[in-house]
């Protein structure tokens, strides 16, 4: 337990020292803030309602978006991948760490340094907005919150090393992880709520983990989900849950066999 404290303090420092990444990131979240919101107000003209969102809804939608961002959304498999690349990964198999449980630890530490100065930042523009925001009713949402976050969480960074673990067999990753971008980018509702899409795409995602990767968790903050799609949700993503251990055992072990025969 020591040894991954150790690991979670070395890595939070790292995120205070290294401040370049953190402020590219609160250069987007002010773009979802400020820029996403006006654009779909512009989009609804004289609606009052469009997808079940009202205006103060789709506001609030954007408003809170950098914050399930900054919490949920993890890219440990750059990291990896530079890891594997540079042969680093190597010292890690003969380590009583275990290297992917190490790189998540890592990308959590980074995550919560970044939540801190995104709450900072939703707090300034709800001193100039507060009066469209929508805002949590708690305790009551937590009961939606607390287990898609948890199960969001774990879900996505499982994603996350898995992905990471492509460098085992190329050093030309970043295609994958752009394709990777492209793919959640539409899928998750970072451009709009999933309601705004066609019915057959939404019966696609239904049972997809993209709509838990942002989508859901922002329905939760706004409290419009009810019990049966809680649960839908969480269920859902305990099945990927175990279904991404599995083929993350089974390619880490394939990984490592790979470097042990090619000598990478």
């Amino acid at each position: 337990m020591n040894k991954y404290l150790a690991t979670f303090t070395v890595h939070i420092q790292e995120a205070i020292i290294y401040r370049v990444r953190l402020f590219i990131w609160l250069l987007t979240d002010i773009v979802w803030i400020v820029v996403l919101p006006f654009v779909w107000l512009s989009v609804y003209g004289d609606a009052s309602s469009i997808g079940g969102y009202d205006k103060n809804a789709i506001v609030s939608y954007f408003f809170y978006m950098p914050l399930v961002n900054s919490l949920l959304t993890y890219y440990t498999y750059h990291f990896m991948s530079y890891q594997i690349k540079d042969g680093a990964v190597v010292s890690f198999i003969t380590k009583p760490i275990q290297y992917l449980l190490y790189c998540s630890i890592g990308e959590i530490a980074y995550r919560l340094w970044q939540t801190g100065t995104v709450v900072l930042l939703i707090s300034i523009a709800y001193v100039f907005v507060g009066q469209t925001i929508i805002v949590p009713t708690l305790p009551e949402n937590l009961v939606a919150i607390i287990p898609i976050f948890l199960t969001t969480m774990v879900m996505n960074l499982l994603f996350a090393t898995l992905i990471g673990m492509i460098g085992f067999w190329t050093i030309q990753a970043e295609w994958i992880f752009h394709f990777w971008w492209m793919i959640t980018t539409f899928a998750t509702g970072y451009l709009a709520p999933l309601s705004f899409y066609p019915y057959w795409t939404q019966v696609l995602l239904y049972y997809s983990p993209f709509p838990l990767m942002m989508h859901v968790p922002l329905e939760a903050i706004l409290g419009r989900l009810g019990a049966i799609e809680i649960i839908h949700w969480v269920v859902v993503g305990l099945v990927w849950i175990v279904i991404l251990l599995g083929l993350n055992r089974m390619i880490w072990q394939r990984g490592v066999r790979r470097v042990d025969t090619v000598g990478m």
